[in-house]
C-alpha cells in the first residue's frame, strides 16, 4: 500500500522514468549535450540536472514539484538532463566555460543554477569556477541540501536560495551550523497544500 501511494507522487514517477531511460538510452546519455541551458516560464534560463541523481526531496517536494511534470518530465528532457549531468561529472570546468558561451549567445542578464535538480560535488566545482571566471554573470543557486550549499564560494555574483518547508525546516539550522562559505544566502518557505503559513 505504501509503495503504491509513493509511486503516485510526481517526483517518484519522474525518478522511475529516469531509471528507465538509463537502461534504454544509455549510449545517448553519454554523448555531449547540444545545449546546456534550458528555458521555462518558472525559472527563465537555467542549468538543469536530473532529480533522480541530485535531489533530496521532502514530503512537500514529492507532491508539488513543478519540475516533475510537463515538458521537463518528457523522455527527451530526461535524456538531455542525463547528458548534462554526465558532462559535469566528467569535466566540470569545461562545462562552466560552455555555459558561459551559451549565456553570452542568449544575451542573458542572469542565470538560475538548478532550475531542476540540486547541487552535487562536481556541479559545485563548475558553479564556483563559473562565478570566478565570469563575475558579470549573476548566478541564482536554488538548493535544499545543506552539505552542498555550504560549499558555494562567497562571490559577489553568486546568491544561494535555500528552499525550506515544514518537513525540512531543520535543514536551515544544519546549513547555518556548517558555516556556509557564502554570505549571500537567503531562505524561502514553501507551504504544503492547505497549510497556513
Amino acid at each position: 500500500k505504501d509503495k503504491r501511494r509513493n509511486e503516485n507522487f510526481l517526483v517518484n514517477r519522474l525518478i522511475n522514468r529516469t531509471q528507465t531511460i538509463r537502461v534504454d538510452e544509455k549510449k545517448s546519455c553519454l554523448k555531449k549535450p547540444e545545449k546546456f541551458l534550458s528555458f521555462n516560464k518558472v525559472t527563465g534560463y537555467s542549468v538543469n540536472f536530473p532529480i533522480a541523481d541530485t535531489c533530496l526531496p521532502t514530503a512537500v517536494c514529492l507532491k508539488t514539484c513543478y519540475y516533475a511534470k510537463g515538458p521537463n518530465s518528457w523522455i527527451s528532457s530526461l535524456v538531455q538532463q542525463q547528458r548534462i549531468y554526465n558532462y559535469v561529472i566528467n569535466d566540470p570546468v569545461n562545462f562552466s566555460q560552455r555555459v558561459a558561451l551559451e549565456y553570452d549567445k542568449n544575451q542573458l542578464s542572469y542565470l538560475r543554477w538548478n532550475g531542476g535538480g540540486d547541487l552535487f560535488p562536481e556541479s559545485i566545482v563548475a558553479l564556483n569556477h563559473l562565478g570566478k571566471i565570469r563575475p558579470d554573470i549573476i548566478l541564482w543557486v536554488v538548493t535544499r541540501i545543506p552539505e552542498m550549499a555550504v560549499q558555494v564560494d562567497d562571490l559577489p555574483n553568486v546568491y544561494v536560495h535555500f528552499s525550506l518547508d515544514r518537513h525540512s525546516f531543520s535543514r536551515r539550522k544544519k546549513f547555518l551550523s556548517l558555516k556556509p562559505k557564502s554570505k549571500k544566502y537567503f531562505f524561502s518557505y514553501q507551504c504544503d497544500k492547505k497549510e497556513k503559513p
